[in-house]
């Protein structure tokens, strides 16, 4: 082909048809550039088909993060109620049906954090999200990580310093075991009747209630959200 577009110059020049060579010329350098235009389409529309398909693959992903949520939030809506329980009946003095041997682990628990996946960052990151044209669904993405995980995320912190930092060497302090490493009950009982922690165990039982809370609240959001998410991938792979 470029021999040929040689030859048709060449017999123009030597025709001395110059304006015929000119206007030949210019024609060509246009089929050149819109070969070259052509072609940088092309291999855009492939690398956008080859980004989406990536895109794609990250929300499967970020779709099995969120079940993982879920199962975690799950967990602890089912777990959270007999803290909250025991320390209902710790602040109220009813002992009688604990078995007070949980009662260090109770009082000086902390609540146990959840490992996010970072998918939604990387997204965030990559361009990725840019290229979900459904608008509900990014903004309940960005709801659910900005504010749902984060709140969360942000109590528990508060929480596991709250326990390390004051309950914890205030229970230790008062707790007694006996030789064998045995709880001494007679001298835990004493400090449920003289409700010596009842601070303590009352400042448990709120964050326990606002832990659980904001569990709930997520638990719906992240059903809520994974809904959406594989409805759109659904959609949308190939």
């Amino acid at each position: 082909m470029i021999k040929f577009f040689r030859q048709i110059r060449y017999n123009l020049m030597e025709t001395g048809k110059t304006g015929k060579y000119l206007k030949y010329v210019v024609g060509e350098i246009i089929l050149v550039i819109a070969g070259i235009l052509i072609a940088l389409s092309i291999n855009n529309r492939n690398e956008a088909k080859k980004f989406n398909a990536q895109v794609i693959d990250q929300l499967i992903l970020l779709s099995k993060e969120i079940d993982y949520d879920i199962s975690e939030y799950s967990y602890k809506i089912e777990d959270e109620p007999h803290y909250i329980n025991y320390l209902k009946k710790l602040s109220q003095g009813h002992y009688q049906d604990l078995d007070l041997n949980r009662f260090y682990k109770v009082v000086a628990a902390n609540s146990s954090g959840i490992n996010f996946g970072d998918t939604y960052k990387t997204l965030k990151e990559n361009g990725g999200l840019n290229t979900i044209n459904d608008l509900e669904l990014r903004e309940e993405m960005q709801t659910y990580h900005n504010y749902n995980r984060k709140s969360y995320a942000g109590m528990n912190n508060y929480h596991t310093s709250f326990v390390i930092n004051y309950i914890e060497p205030k229970v230790l302090e008062l707790m007694e075991y006996d030789s064998n490493n045995q709880l001494v009950k007679e001298n835990t009982i004493k400090i449920i009747e003289g409700k010596t922690l009842n601070n303590v165990i009352n400042q448990q039982l709120k964050i326990s209630q606002n832990i659980l809370g904001i569990v709930e609240r997520n638990l719906e959001e992240a059903i809520e959200l994974k809904a959406l998410l594989d409805n759109y991938i659904e959609e949308h792979k190939d």
